[in-house]
């Protein structure tokens, strides 16, 4: 999956924030886990670590 990120993502410095990254990364394993579960509804149950 390719995301352009905004200026409205980043910090002064052009930097993408944290929270704007694990978002998209959660919206991927979700893609991901429903794929597997063959299309039954799935949630995060918590990040512990990334």
């Amino acid at each position: 999956m390719t995301l352009m990120m905004l200026p409205s993502d980043a910090n002064p410095r052009g930097n993408v924030f944290g929270g704007v990254i694990l978002k998209h990364v959660d919206l991927v394993a979700g893609i991901v886990a429903k794929r597997h579960a063959r299309n039954t509804n799935c949630v995060t149950a918590s990040v512990d670590r990334v």
